[in-house]
């Protein structure tokens, strides 16, 4: 599941890790009933309960495809843990692909403070950028500052991967696929063991999650 706010390039880079690794794209805005569109186009952040009949709805899919032999590449915001747990709820093991910023942590001092503060400001206004730059069938750009406040950390329990948004999109699917390799004979094992989240171009200790 390739996960983030919205404008991190979720589609583009599902889509081309797909090809890569020779697997369907489903993208999870297609599976947003149309009361939830219309809510977005107004620029209304979803509710919980909004989101709750589209997770199960792309968690079902997940499974089915599952049982039938085929993996997948979805792309969904999956901000919160209890929306990732609804998604693995029929795929246990699902590897999250976070589309993330550049950040590394740094000792805690005044000048380096700033310096991570400055990296934060730089990773909205990129993706404030391409959401001005771009056209969508439903989402808002006012829905940004929702979606980054509501975004939840990724947790050591939880297999994943993380990506810098600010690299060339071949990069980051040249480095994600590379990860998931090592990842994905796990999960195909079935083995309950979750590999530590590796970082992609940067060291990331801690994902903030306003980022």
């Amino acid at each position: 599941v390739v996960m983030g706010a919205c404008g991190t390039g979720k589609s583009r880079i599902g889509q081309a890790l797909a090809d890569r690794l020779g697997r369907k794209f489903l993208d999870g805005d297609d599976f947003h009933p149309k009361a939830n569109k219309e809510k977005m186009a107004r620029g209304t952040p979803l509710e919980d309960e909004d989101r709750a009949p589209w997770l199960e709805a792309i968690a079902c899919e997940i499974g089915a495809r599952l049982e039938r032999g085929e993996a997948v590449v979805f792309a969904c915001s999956a901000l919160k843990r209890r929306y990732r747990e609804v998604l693995c709820s029929r795929a246990p093991s699902t590897v999250f692909v976070h589309l993330s910023g550049s950040e590394v942590w740094v000792p805690c001092c005044c000048n380096a403070v700033a310096d991570v503060q400055r990296r934060l400001m730089t990773n909205k206004e990129l993706i404030g950028e391409r959401l001005r730059g771009r056209s969508h069938e439903f989402m808002d750009p006012r829905l940004l500052a929702s979606q980054l406040a509501a975004l939840e950390p990724l947790q050591q329990d939880e297999r994943h991967v993380i990506a810098d948004i600010s690299r060339a999109p071949q990069d980051i699917v040249s480095c994600i696929a590379q990860e998931l390799m090592a990842l994905l004979p796990v999960a195909k094992g079935g083995q309950s063991a979750v590999k530590a989240p590796v970082s992609l171009g940067h060291c990331i200790a801690f994902l903030c999650p306003c980022v």
